[in-house]
């Protein structure tokens, strides 16, 4: 699918108020789909380092790699890697899509569409006009977007549970609650919180995936929009200049 059709869909969805679960698929989520009992990826302690700051227990990573199986498996659309991440960006890129498949056979007739799906709707203006289209929406982040939303699209209510910080960009270093803590306490946001027909935005990791699938069961139409939450933010953790405390107005809400 193209970005314009995603757009699309999920405006169908809005209307209709029909659940749906927009997930994506990196090198983050690959490494932990080959993470198993015995053997793990050369790089998995670095990138837990960088996501947590510190190298989680193995059992809760496994526990982690199964609720993100079960959130791809649910899914309605997946960003796959493209060309240039599978032949530009590394091996956990490259195999990214093929180790999903073989662990959740369910992903094979999903639909598909770009892993950089946000980024595209972001920059064509199509994301702002699905939220301007909603009196509320709710949201996970670490960024605090509250006002900005309401400010920037009119909205009359936001919800939203507010997550530790990717360490790696973090200024200020801290152990994340990420799992089971925080976990727990977004499971408990989504069941309290009236999800159904609305659009749910999502920047949350890994256990995003998941999440997008929770608030699809409750029915939301839910997007999993990563870095883009960052970009409201007014910061920069993907791509160049990227960093702990580098700015870009850009889209800041």
């Amino acid at each position: 699918m193209e970005y314009t059709e995603v757009y699309d869909t999920i405006r169908d969805r809005l209307a209709s108020k029909t659940p749906f679960a927009l997930s994506r698929l990196g090198d983050g989520e690959s490494m932990i789909l080959h993470t198993n009992k015995d053997t793990q990826p050369k790089r998995l302690n670095w990138f837990l380092r960088n996501q947590f700051g510190f190298v989680m227990e193995r059992n809760l990573v496994l526990e982690i790699k199964e609720l993100v199986i079960e959130g791809y498996s649910n899914a309605d659309v997946i960003g796959m890697p493209t060309d240039h991440h599978r032949e530009s960006c590394g091996a956990y890129w490259t195999v990214a899509e093929e180790k999903l498949k073989k662990l959740a056979p369910r992903t094979a007739e999903i639909k598909r569409c770009s892993i950089d799906v946000h980024s595209e709707l972001l920059q064509s203006g199509l994301l702002g006009k699905l939220i301007r289209s909603q009196s509320e929406i709710v949201y996970i982040s670490c960024r605090d977007l509250d006002e900005g939303f309401k400010r920037k699209f009119k909205l009359d209510n936001v919800y939203s549970y507010h997550l530790t910080e990717e360490q790696r960009y973090a200024v200020n270093k801290v152990e994340s609650e990420y799992y089971p803590k925080q976990y727990n306490e977004i499971l408990e946001f989504i069941n309290n919180t009236d999800c159904k027909g609305k659009l749910c935005l999502v920047a949350a990791g890994m256990l995003g995936k998941y999440y997008c699938w929770k608030f699809k069961e409750a029915g939301g139409i839910a997007l999993d929009i990563g870095n883009v939450a960052d970009k409201f933010a007014g910061l920069i953790t993907r791509g160049a200049g990227k960093g702990a405390g580098k700015l870009d107005d850009t889209y800041k809400l």
